[in-house]
């Protein structure tokens, strides 16, 4: 009788190059800063080549260069000719702006939804807030970038139309409040506004036409109801479209005359643009948080 040897099982260990992290831990604000930067840059497809970059530059484009425009036509005519001011540009070229949020805020918001990367990403240090305060802030900085940009170039050009630019920038340096609070007011509802609206579904296309459709609807449906509606309560319609508040907002800040203001009259306070577009920014805020509650769990 033969004795078989006995068998062993074998294998082999491979060193696939994983290696321990042993360094320091960077914690939930590093988290938070990093995912806004690549927010931020996703938002202009930097790095990405010219092909994904090329409607977000476009956009920028759009939005900026009639500023620049005004600005040599300030410089070159003394300041005769004046097709855009600091309160009227905005509401001038506001579509340019809502085709950029609904562009981009798809971006941010819908493409984790759509890969499940946002189980990765509250797997450590980042809560849902965080997320959501990253992701927001990141549309909110990019629209500021977009929205302060052509109104600081307005102002580069009624300095420069001064041939005395130190005393020009004295006199011109009381509207540079009215700058940051007109951008940031515009910035904090439109971002807000879009991100909350664009998380609702992973599908880009959707929620990009989501945002564009909300933005252009509200002003219809606004422009209906002012001219349907008699009494006390028309005074109250322009509201539901965000561009006219920010509108609005715009003309209060920068002091624009009642009579000439398509926003401003009698028994119209420009404080009631400042607490429409604050309410705005809260409502998508919470809607957003609510959201974001029940993804990913």
């Amino acid at each position: 009788m033969t004795l078989e040897p006995a068998r062993t099982e074998t294998g082999t260990i491979y060193d696939i190059g994983y290696q321990h992290y042993d360094g320091p831990r960077l914690g939930r604000g590093y988290a938070v800063s990093s995912l806004f930067g690549h927010g931020l840059m996703a938002v202009f497809a930097l790095g990405r080549g010219l092909k994904a970059s090329l409607i977000p530059l476009v956009l920028a484009a759009a939005a900026i260069l009639p500023a620049a425009f005004q600005a040599l036509a300030t410089a070159y005519t003394d300041g005769q000719v004046e097709l855009f001011t600091y309160s009227n540009y905005f509401i001038n070229v506001s579509m340019v702006f809502a085709f950029f949020c609904a562009a981009r805020a798809p971006e941010l918001m819908s493409t984790d939804q759509r890969t499940k990367a946002l189980v990765l990403y509250l797997a450590r240090a980042l809560h849902r807030e965080d997320y959501v305060l990253a992701k927001v802030l990141a549309l909110v900085a990019s629209v500021l970038i977009l929205t302060a940009t052509p109104l600081l170039i307005l102002f580069a050009g009624h300095v420069l139309a001064s041939t005395d630019l130190w005393a020009a920038f004295l006199a011109e340096s009381h509207e540079l409040l009215p700058i940051f609070l007109s951008s940031s007011m515009m910035a904090l509802v439109l971002g807000t506004l879009a991100c909350a609206i664009a998380s609702f579904t992973p599908r880009r296309s959707l929620a990009a036409a989501a945002v564009l459709g909300y933005f252009m609807l509200s002003r219809g449906i606004s422009e209906i109801l002012t001219d349907s509606i008699r009494g006390m309560w028309v005074v109250w319609m322009d509201l539901l479209d965000p561009f006219d508040v920010l509108g609005g907002f715009a003309d209060w800040v920068f002091g624009t005359d009642p009579a000439i203001s398509q926003y401003l009259g009698p028994g119209v306070s420009g404080v009631r643009f400042a607490v429409a577009g604050l309410v705005y920014v809260v409502l998508a805020t919470a809607a957003l948080l609510l959201r974001y509650k029940k993804i990913g769990t």
